[in-house]
């Protein structure tokens, strides 16, 4: 494998089209060889990533029926690692007063588990929201 790999999608903002991201995604990850617990660490990022776009359709882009997620998906397999990166122009998404702590499953406000899910599956989350581009990278160290 030539490192890195990178593929690109630009897929429609709604719920059936994260099936191809997620169908990619575990064929992108499936190609790496001596991965540690391949089972564990693959479903872990496809929910990582499953929950950072779900994030994206039900908050950034409810209104606009063509809204898109441009993603980056990039495999070093060198260090490696995975760098997911979903990009869209919808509104951004207030994450700063959702807390980090483990939620209690009975309370879970919305969108703190899913903010928690990000940050307890993958190694270093980062969102940017700015007017009409917020990003999400999601990274994780392949061991």
């Amino acid at each position: 494998m030539n490192d890195p790999m990178t593929i690109r999608l630009d897929i429609p903002a709604r719920y059936p089209s994260l099936n191809i991201l997620d169908a990619c995604l575990t064929e992108m990850l499936g190609q790496l060889e001596e991965l540690s617990n391949p089972g564990i660490t693959i479903n872990d990022i496809r929910v990582a990533v499953q929950e950072a776009c779900i994030s994206i359709v039900s908050h950034a882009d409810p209104h606009q029926p063509d809204g898109r997620i441009a993603v980056t998906l990039t495999l070093h397999e060198r260090d490696r690692s995975l760098v997911v990166e979903l990009c869209d122009t919808g509104c951004p998404i207030d994450v700063a007063g959702a807390s980090l702590a483990v939620p209690d499953p009975e309370t879970i406000p919305d969108p703190s588990f899913g903010l928690f899910l990000l940050h307890a599956l993958m190694d270093d989350v980062t969102y940017e929201p700015q007017p009409g581009n917020n990003t999400w990278r999601l990274v994780k160290h392949l061991t």
